[in-house]
């Protein structure tokens, strides 16, 4: 969990089961959950553990959504057209609906937890949004500036700041930069220096620190995916993890060597 005090462990028996362990920090299980599924998305609520939305699929890849809330261990199913919704706020959840091409991304509505309504919130061109605790990380595409287009937005709505990075692709759909939440309202985001196609991996990115404030470039890298420390001076980078990037002053190194 983003408060670094939970661990969410899924493990299966069987190709058929998942089995949800919700565990403390320190190593015992608070609440465990199964369910019946080939394929699980979750998404967990960036402020408040106790709630998580759990998308289970099937072999024939058909679905059920459920909202779970550990303060209460009510499982909710809900009927939405989008399985893989993200936490708004407490009380709803994003729902995205893509256009017929994934290259022109999506139009943004809320879904109500409460009475089960859905509305639109006239965003559109969207590609993701993330709630990271006290802001909204919304990304946009800009397809005839080729650009994707950033906006970290307080919850309240009094303090925004917005950005832009070159596009990259891999021809069908657009492919959104890494990033790491380290707080509430700050992360740590890798972008493509231009515009091009996602077909050379060795290519080098931009590592910044953005907050509502502003954006602090702290140099290049390869591009990878990121996992960052709460206090922002590490992440674990690559797929499996095994580059070692120190922040200030910026430095990678292995410190993991697997034998395949």
């Amino acid at each position: 969990h983003p408060s670094k005090e939970m661990i969410l462990l899924h493990t299966s028996k069987d190709s058929s089961s998942a089995e949800i362990q919700f565990l403390h920090k320190n190593g015992y299980i608070i609440q465990s959950l199964s369910f019946e599924s080939a394929e699980i998305y979750m998404d967990w609520h960036p402020t408040n553990p106790n709630l998580v939305v759990f998308s289970t699929f099937y072999e024939d890849w058909t679905y059920n959504t459920f909202v779970y809330d550990g303060a209460t261990q009510d499982l909710t199913s809900i009927e939405i057209e989008n399985p893989f919704v993200k936490w708004y706020d407490e009380e709803n959840l994003m729902v995205f609906r893509w256009s017929d091409s994934a290259l022109d991304g999506s139009e943004l509505f809320l879904y109500s937890n409460i009475d089960g309504t859905l509305k639109s919130t006239g965003e559109e061109k969207i590609l993701d949004v993330t709630n990271i605790g006290e802001a909204l990380l919304y990304v946009q595409i800009n397809e005839e500036n080729k650009q994707f287009e950033y906006r970290l937005e307080e919850n309240n709505g009094k303090r925004e700041f917005k950005w832009a990075t070159p596009a990259v692709s891999n021809y069908s759909e657009w492919v959104i930069p890494s990033f790491s939440i380290v707080s509430p309202q700050e992360l740590l985001l890798l972008n493509a220096k231009e515009s091009r196609n996602q077909d050379d991996p060795s290519q080098k990115s931009i590592l910044s620190k953005i907050s509502l404030g502003d954006q602090n470039i702290l140099g290049e890298v390869e591009e990878q995916s990121i996992t960052c420390s709460p206090n922002a001076n590490i992440c674990l980078g690559g797929y499996t993890k095994d580059n070692w990037i120190q922040i200030e002053p910026l430095k990678v190194e292995k410190w993991i060597y697997l034998n395949e």
